[in-house]
Protein backbone atom coordinates (compact mmCIF):
# COMPACT_ATOMS: atom_id res chain seq x y z
CA UNK A 1 0.00 0.00 0.00
CA UNK A 2 1.18 3.58 -0.80
CA UNK A 3 1.87 5.61 2.08
CA UNK A 4 1.10 9.06 0.89
CA UNK A 5 1.86 11.13 -2.57
CA UNK A 6 5.43 13.42 -3.23
CA UNK A 7 5.04 16.20 -5.65
CA UNK A 8 7.82 16.75 -8.45
CA UNK A 9 8.03 19.70 -10.04
CA UNK A 10 9.77 19.36 -13.84
CA UNK A 11 10.28 20.86 -16.98
CA UNK A 12 11.46 19.87 -20.56
CA UNK A 13 10.14 16.73 -22.99
CA UNK A 14 12.15 13.07 -23.63
CA UNK A 15 16.25 14.03 -23.53
CA UNK A 16 15.59 17.66 -22.08
CA UNK A 17 13.12 16.09 -19.37
CA UNK A 18 14.37 17.62 -15.66
CA UNK A 19 12.86 17.45 -12.29
CA UNK A 20 13.81 20.94 -10.74
CA UNK A 21 12.63 19.80 -7.03
CA UNK A 22 10.64 17.19 -5.07
CA UNK A 23 8.07 18.22 -2.48
CA UNK A 24 6.40 16.58 0.53
CA UNK A 25 3.51 19.18 0.05
CA UNK A 26 1.77 20.13 -2.74
CA UNK A 27 1.38 23.87 -1.28
CA UNK A 28 5.43 23.78 -1.36
CA UNK A 29 5.78 22.29 -5.18
CA UNK A 30 3.40 25.07 -6.13
CA UNK A 31 4.99 28.00 -4.68
CA UNK A 32 8.14 26.56 -6.51
CA UNK A 33 6.49 26.01 -9.44
CA UNK A 34 4.35 29.29 -9.62
CA UNK A 35 7.96 31.42 -9.83
CA UNK A 36 9.87 28.83 -12.50
CA UNK A 37 6.43 28.89 -14.50
CA UNK A 38 7.84 32.37 -15.11
CA UNK A 39 11.06 31.38 -16.52
CA UNK A 40 9.56 28.38 -18.60
CA UNK A 41 5.79 28.15 -19.06
CA UNK A 42 5.82 24.44 -19.76
CA UNK A 43 7.16 23.42 -16.28
CA UNK A 44 4.80 21.25 -14.24
CA UNK A 45 4.03 19.38 -11.51
CA UNK A 46 3.74 15.85 -11.08
CA UNK A 47 2.66 13.40 -8.13
CA UNK A 48 4.10 10.33 -7.83
CA UNK A 49 3.55 7.21 -5.00
CA UNK A 50 5.73 7.34 -1.86
CA UNK A 51 6.64 3.79 -1.03
CA UNK A 52 4.34 2.27 -3.63
CA UNK A 53 3.37 -1.45 -3.89
CA UNK A 54 6.10 -3.31 -6.24
CA UNK A 55 4.99 -4.46 -9.68
CA UNK A 56 3.89 -7.70 -10.96
CA UNK A 57 6.57 -8.89 -13.58
CA UNK A 58 5.57 -11.75 -15.44
CA UNK A 59 6.87 -14.15 -18.49
CA UNK A 60 4.93 -13.68 -21.76
CA UNK A 61 5.91 -14.07 -25.20
CA UNK A 62 4.76 -10.84 -27.76
CA UNK A 63 2.68 -12.12 -31.35
CA UNK A 64 2.12 -9.98 -34.52
CA UNK A 65 -0.50 -11.99 -36.31
CA UNK A 66 -2.27 -11.53 -39.56
CA UNK A 67 -6.05 -11.17 -39.76
CA UNK A 68 -5.78 -14.99 -41.73
CA UNK A 69 -3.75 -16.33 -39.04
CA UNK A 70 -0.47 -16.05 -40.79
CA UNK A 71 2.20 -14.83 -37.79
CA UNK A 72 4.45 -12.72 -38.77
CA UNK A 73 6.71 -12.10 -35.59
CA UNK A 74 7.28 -14.02 -31.87
CA UNK A 75 9.54 -12.80 -29.61
CA UNK A 76 11.63 -14.89 -27.01
CA UNK A 77 10.23 -15.05 -24.11
CA UNK A 78 10.67 -12.53 -22.03
CA UNK A 79 9.52 -10.05 -18.61
CA UNK A 80 6.43 -7.89 -19.01
CA UNK A 81 4.47 -6.44 -16.58
CA UNK A 82 0.90 -7.06 -15.21
CA UNK A 83 -0.33 -4.32 -17.50
CA UNK A 84 1.41 -5.32 -20.61
CA UNK A 85 0.16 -8.35 -21.16
CA UNK A 86 -2.62 -8.97 -24.13
CA UNK A 87 -3.86 -6.98 -26.94
CA UNK A 88 -1.22 -4.05 -27.92
CA UNK A 89 -1.73 -2.53 -31.02
CA UNK A 90 -3.10 -3.25 -34.97
CA UNK A 91 0.23 -2.55 -37.12
CA UNK A 92 4.00 -2.53 -36.84
CA UNK A 93 3.83 -4.29 -40.41
CA UNK A 94 2.28 -4.16 -43.99
CA UNK A 95 -1.05 -4.31 -44.07
CA UNK A 96 -2.20 -7.84 -45.67
CA UNK A 97 -5.88 -8.43 -46.77
CA UNK A 98 -6.34 -4.65 -46.29
CA UNK A 99 -6.28 -5.63 -42.29
CA UNK A 100 -3.44 -4.02 -40.21
CA UNK A 101 -1.63 -7.41 -38.32
CA UNK A 102 -2.32 -7.76 -35.14
CA UNK A 103 0.03 -7.92 -31.64
CA UNK A 104 -0.48 -9.63 -28.98
CA UNK A 105 1.48 -10.73 -25.72
CA UNK A 106 0.83 -13.94 -24.18
CA UNK A 107 1.50 -15.13 -20.99
CA UNK A 108 3.35 -17.92 -21.21
CA UNK A 109 7.28 -19.27 -21.96
CA UNK A 110 6.52 -21.67 -24.72
CA UNK A 111 6.15 -20.20 -28.18
CA UNK A 112 3.84 -22.61 -29.67
CA UNK A 113 1.19 -21.85 -26.79
CA UNK A 114 1.44 -18.28 -27.44
CA UNK A 115 0.44 -18.90 -31.18
CA UNK A 116 -2.06 -21.04 -30.37
CA UNK A 117 -3.60 -17.97 -27.71
CA UNK A 118 -3.20 -15.38 -30.36
CA UNK A 119 -4.66 -17.52 -32.95
CA UNK A 120 -7.46 -17.82 -30.57
CA UNK A 121 -7.84 -14.31 -29.90
CA UNK A 122 -8.09 -13.54 -34.05
CA UNK A 123 -11.21 -15.38 -34.39
CA UNK A 124 -12.84 -13.79 -31.05
CA UNK A 125 -11.94 -10.45 -32.38
CA UNK A 126 -13.05 -11.37 -36.40
CA UNK A 127 -16.12 -13.00 -34.78
CA UNK A 128 -16.67 -9.38 -33.46
CA UNK A 129 -16.23 -7.51 -36.15
CA UNK A 130 -13.66 -5.29 -34.56
CA UNK A 131 -10.32 -5.89 -36.40
CA UNK A 132 -8.23 -2.92 -36.91
CA UNK A 133 -10.51 -0.99 -33.88
CA UNK A 134 -8.17 -1.03 -30.87
CA UNK A 135 -11.27 -0.03 -28.65
CA UNK A 136 -13.89 -2.45 -29.94
CA UNK A 137 -10.98 -5.17 -29.82
CA UNK A 138 -10.06 -4.41 -26.08
CA UNK A 139 -13.92 -4.42 -25.11
CA UNK A 140 -14.14 -8.23 -27.23
CA UNK A 141 -10.85 -9.02 -25.39
CA UNK A 142 -12.74 -8.15 -21.68
CA UNK A 143 -9.41 -5.77 -21.82
CA UNK A 144 -11.99 -2.83 -20.75
CA UNK A 145 -11.75 0.29 -22.71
Amino acid sequence: MCDKEIFAVSKGEYSDYRVEGIFLTEKLAQLYLDKLILIDDEARMETFPLNPEPIEVLIGILVTMTSNGDTLRISKPRYWQRGQIGFQYYGGFQKQNDKWPLTYVVETDDEKRAIKVVNEKRAIILASDAWDDAFLTKRALGQGS
